[in-house]
């Protein structure tokens, strides 16, 4: 093999040791969450229990995204034990697996950044609608829904400091503190605007993180090209 593809194939294993490290890492945390000590539970349950988005839980919100970590950890070392077998034992069928595997992903991913640009103003009235839709639904509801989507909107309240959405306030707030007309000044955003200020505030790492992906993803299947290529001299 020639200095090039020999690079590469250092590259590839070191790399791939690095996804292995991090898919295990994933399973761990996924299951300490999923399959945790009651203790534990018992502790967070209650709080994100509260939390309502949508009609949707937090808790179980959470829950599930336990388990789609796990699943990803699983993936994850899946794809580094064939990149690392294929790199360390110049296994040309695993190298060419490896290849296609790790280029499916990069297509979905930037089939998914299209597709969240295109459908971006969508996506943005699908949320600002959901928070509208639990405001609602704390002022007219009854019973346990209505009195959990009151804590929730109490905790929205709180975090961003605002008070509605889109002019729709919450009136009937029930035994939920009435932080709202505490005078304070920045209680008057809009709690929509207030969360995407939020997400903004983190957009530049979010960017980074997702182009250095890429990179990687795309150097790691040069990487194997360059170690299939060598292995047949």
């Amino acid at each position: 093999m020639g200095c090039g593809a020999q690079c590469s194939r250092v590259t590839l294993g070191f790399l791939n040791i690095i996804f292995l490290v991090c898919g295990l890492a994933f399973i761990v945390l996924g299951g300490i969450f999923r399959f945790g000590s009651d203790k534990m539970k018992s502790e967070v349950e209650p709080t994100l229990s509260k939390v309502d988005i949508g009609n949707y839980n937090l808790y179980s919100l959470s829950t599930n995204l336990a388990i789609i970590f796990m699943v990803a950890g699983g993936i994850m070392i899946l794809f580094s034990a064939l990149g690392f077998v294929g790199a360390c034992c110049l296994s040309r069928c695993s190298l060419v697996l490896y290849g296609i595997l790790v280029g499916v992903v990069l297509i979905v991913e930037l089939a998914g950044v299209i597709l969240f640009f295109v459908m971006r103003s969508k996506f943005e009235d699908g949320v600002k609608l959901g928070l509208e839709k639990s405001i609602h639904t704390a002022n007219t509801g009854s019973g346990d829904v209505k009195k959990s989507q009151q804590e929730s909107l109490e905790y929205l309240f709180r975090e961003f400091e605002c008070c509605h959405v889109n002019g729709t306030r919450l009136t009937d707030r029930g035994s939920v503190k009435d932080i709202c007309d505490s005078g304070k000044a920045d209680y008057a955003k809009d709690c929509y605007d207030a969360l995407k200020e939020w997400i903004m505030k983190y957009q530049t790492a979010f960017v980074a993180i997702g182009i250095s992906v890429i990179i990687v993803e795309v150097l790691l299947i040069v990487c194997a090209c360059a170690v299939y290529r060598g292995a047949e001299k």
